[in-house]
């Protein structure tokens, strides 16, 4: 898998673990971060790049900065090259 799709899929199991562990669906994520439904479901399936904007939003929404966000994702995928 290139670098830069197995990023996107470890972003979205990131956001995907924070709304579950919330109980939030995609749906409630979408309304607050003011994103399409569908759009957090690509996110969460690796299939959408997230945008700056993106990241911000809904690192906001989970009550996190967002370099705390993106320090999950690339310590997962540091998990993930071994």
């Amino acid at each position: 898998m290139k670098a830069n799709s197995r990023i996107k899929v470890h972003f979205g199991k990131v956001i995907r673990q924070l709304r579950v562990e919330r109980g939030d669906s995609q749906y409630v994520v979408g309304y607050h971060c003011d994103l399409e439904r569908a759009y957090i479901s690509r996110l969460e399936r690796g299939i959408s790049d997230p945008s700056l904007t993106t990241i911000f939003k809904i690192s906001a929404y989970f009550g996190l900065t967002p370099g705390e966000l993106t320090d999950r994702v690339h310590s997962l995928n540091k998990k993930g090259k071994k």
